[in-house]
């Protein structure tokens, strides 16, 4: 289908990717160089307050653990199994911690065994879709997106509009959401991933700090702002 796209492509006055990743991928496929200025970065937006606002699921009391979180479907893409891997190192250091998994898909059986083989079954909730998602970022301490690629992030600024640290793979797309806002470890690398959540859990000040970092960066992300893009955005064509 390249040589369709490369016509229908032709035709538009103007082309919106989600990154900059994005943008480099798609010139690339319709081998594109010289038309530079028909191409624009608008990175999805949030509803910050949905997030900054959210009250915790249950109350933190009553669960009485630090809670970190990855929301994402299961799937080739998405790497848990190098979250599950990094969570067994924290488990073996602090018993005060648990795991929340939040989605479904081709993999999760996989994730299950090895969560299993792992003997982290107490340790580990795969709580399935959820339409809960905000509430859940407001109990979790530490929120996690282990991929292996992706076009943008939007999970992970939903993580920083509700101030919670992000640790995110440091893949193309998903780095230039995170970058200056959370905090990055290379992709696949369970043993830098566990070294960052310990660290995290044990220093207090560094934790406040990328909070901090974490909901200022979210603000470049607000629906507001991406609805402005668009906005003028068109008015260039009316």
């Amino acid at each position: 289908m390249k040589y369709l796209e490369i016509f229908l492509y032709s035709r538009y006055y103007k082309i919106i990717s989600i990154s900059l990743y994005t943008q480099i991928n798609l010139k690339k496929w319709l081998s594109i160089n010289d038309e530079f200025e028909r191409f624009c970065v608008i990175g999805n937006g949030v509803n910050i307050k949905k997030y900054s606002s959210a009250s915790p699921t249950f109350l933190k009391q009553s669960f009485n653990k630090r809670i970190i979180l990855m929301v994402s479907r299961f799937s080739e893409q998405k790497d848990h199994t190098t979250l599950i891997k990094a969570f067994k190192i924290v488990t073996n250091k602090r018993k005060d911690v648990h795991l929340f998994l939040v989605g479904e898909g081709k993999t999760l059986g996989d994730m299950r065994k090895i969560v299993e083989d792992n003997l982290l079954g107490s340790d580990v909730t795969f709580l399935g879709a959820r339409n809960d998602v905000p509430n859940l970022m407001a109990l979790s301490d530490i929120g996690v997106q282990s991929s292996k690629w992706e076009g943008f992030g939007l999970t992970a600024v939903e993580f920083m509009a509700s101030g919670t640290p992000v640790i995110a793979s440091d893949v193309k797309g998903l780095s230039e959401v995170v970058q200056d806002g959370g905090i990055l470890f290379k992709q696949g690398n369970y043993k830098d991933l566990a070294k960052i959540i310990l660290r995290l859990m044990d220093d207090a000040c560094f934790y406040r700090e990328i909070s901090i970092k974490a909901y200022k960066k979210s603000q470049l992300y607000s629906c507001d702002k991406m609805a402005n893009y668009y906005y003028d955005l068109y008015k260039e064509f009316l």
